[in-house]
């Protein structure tokens, strides 16, 4: 996955959903998950509507939900990229 994150650059969807107690086991949590595919200056997307925006990820677990993530060049926006992005 990573070289394909390197080199091809995909846009992809995620599905997130943190499961409670021991049912989660060793599966890393959501936010992590979102935060390792930043590292490869990827930008997490959600629907709002019929709209992209800018996801802000959360602390807390996550419910079920689907987020896209996009390349960073690969985002067409005219809003600022949200936390992630700060100062670059």
């Amino acid at each position: 996955m990573v070289g394909l994150m390197e080199t091809v650059r995909p846009v992809m969807a995620i599905e997130v959903g943190d499961l409670a107690g021991p049912a989660g086991g060793d599966i890393p949590l959501s936010k992590d998950l979102l935060s390792f595919m930043h590292g490869y200056d990827y930008v997490a997307m959600e629907t709002v509507g019929f709209k992209l925006k800018t996801h802000s990820p959360h602390d807390h677990k996550y419910d079920y939900d689907n987020i896209i993530m996009m390349p960073k060049e690969k985002v067409v926006t005219r809003e600022p990229l949200g936390p992630y992005f700060k100062g670059s």
